[in-house]
């Protein structure tokens, strides 16, 4: 369902947006080299750099640590520009710094902005406004796009995934659904968590359609109460095309998930098949290590309250009336994704501070979902103003 937000020019919405996209590159691009280099970092810049000085078969994934290629890959773009352009000696000199390197997980992060912005149609303008500016400043989002680890490319990845789908849906273009699959492969060929990302979207995604069809059934007012799932089901497939294009569009989308998997475990197939078989070993591997960075189940709502309250408090907020109004899929998809997620790492022992970016994205959607709601409402009693002063008062927190 799209939310009209009256009262707010395009101009507005582009100023806004583009404020917010400032504030967050300006935080995310700022002195990347104030902070030294950690431990983690220096173990990832092992890997770039002897990928950026002898070529990309000198990189080959090791499915029991380290994480995926995709940081990797990503990461050397720049390094090998300058040595294109420069040479070596200058592409040795400025082409590996602390700039280059933090610049791309940052860069990564100011995109995950922006693709919150994507999402205007579905969360309102308000909404999208909010949720951009919250993931902008928040704490752990800025500070974890500063740090060259895999995260920030990982949770952009996995809201690629959402916001292509999205698209593909109201547009029918399978365009849309080949990137979500793109996506959705540079999700796998950045982290192994992807097991616990992609299955919760799943489960997001199956129990939205159930929970609103149950809520159909409840209101025998509402006029597509009289529509059951199945005939649902068929009017979407109708609308995308028909049963055909969908085929072969889903056909032509998971070949390209395959083929960008084995391009990267594979390092462009100068590790084939090795790369690959490692890549599905690395599951296995890493079940037996959830005794390290081992802390008690509520460790991730202790460091989101420490750092993230605010977007704690409003997404919980948004999450009950995406529940209790059931008037916008996407609202309760964010929330499930939210808490779902949160719900999943928190049964494991395994936890790190970083993961909470993942966290952290999808409950800022969720935290404009509840301003849209706020706005909507007050703006019924013609009060904005009090929630212009609202919103001021959460970005000072």
């Amino acid at each position: 369902m799209a939310i009209e937000t009256p009262g707010l020019s395009q101009r507005a919405w582009q100023i806004s947006a583009g404020t917010i996209l400032i504030v967050g590159a300006i935080l995310r691009l700022y002195n990347l080299s104030l902070v030294p280099f950690h431990h983690d970092e220096g173990v990832n810049g092992n890997f770039l750099v002897p990928l950026v000085r002898e070529g990309v078969s000198k990189y080959q994934y090791n499915p029991e640590n380290y994480h995926g290629p995709t940081l990797y890959f990503f990461s050397a773009i720049i390094p090998w520009l300058a040595r294109f352009f420069g040479g070596k000696s200058f592409g040795d000199i400025y082409g590996l710094n602390d700039h280059t390197v933090r610049g791309v997980t940052a860069i990564f992060g100011i995109a995950t902005i922006g693709l919150a912005l994507l999402l205007r149609k579905r969360l309102g303008t308000i909404g999208a406004l909010s949720a951009a500016g919250l993931i902008a400043i928040s704490p752990g989002a800025v500070y974890l796009s500063r740090y060259f680890i895999h995260e920030s490319l990982f949770v952009f990845f996995t809201l690629g995934i959402v916001v292509a789908a999205l698209k593909y849906y109201d547009t029918g273009n399978g365009v849309y659904f080949i990137l979500a699959s793109i996506s959705a492969a540079l999700m796998v060929a950045t982290k192994e968590t992807w097991i616990m990302n992609g299955p919760v979207l799943l489960i997001a995604l199956i129990t939205t359609a159930l929970y609103f069809q149950l809520r159909d059934k409840l209101d025998r007012n509402r006029d597509s109460a009289r529509l059951s799932l199945g005939e649902r089901w068929r009017q979407n497939i109708e609308r995308l095309g028909g049963p055909i294009p969908i085929i072969t569009v889903a056909l032509i989308a998971f070949a390209t998930f395959i083929v960008v998997c084995v391009l990267f475990y594979s390092s462009f197939f100068t590790d084939y098949p090795k790369g690959v078989r490692d890549a599905l070993q690395t599951l296995n591997l890493w079940k037996n290590r959830t005794h390290e960075h081992e802390h008690p189940w509520s460790q991730y709502i202790y460091w989101l309250l420490q750092e993230e309250g605010v977007v704690l408090a409003l997404g919980g907020i948004g999450a009950l009336i995406a529940v209790w109004r059931a008037n916008n899929r996407l609202a309760l998809f964010l929330a499930q994704w939210a808490f779902g997620l949160l719900a999943a790492y928190s049964l494991v022992g395994y936890k790190t501070p970083w993961i909470t970016l993942n966290f952290i994205v999808p409950l800022a959607l969720t935290s404009g979902y509840a301003l849209e709601s706020a706005y909507q409402k007050l703006r019924e009693y013609r009060q904005p103003r009090l929630l212009i002063a609202a919103t001021v008062v959460i970005v000072a927190i």
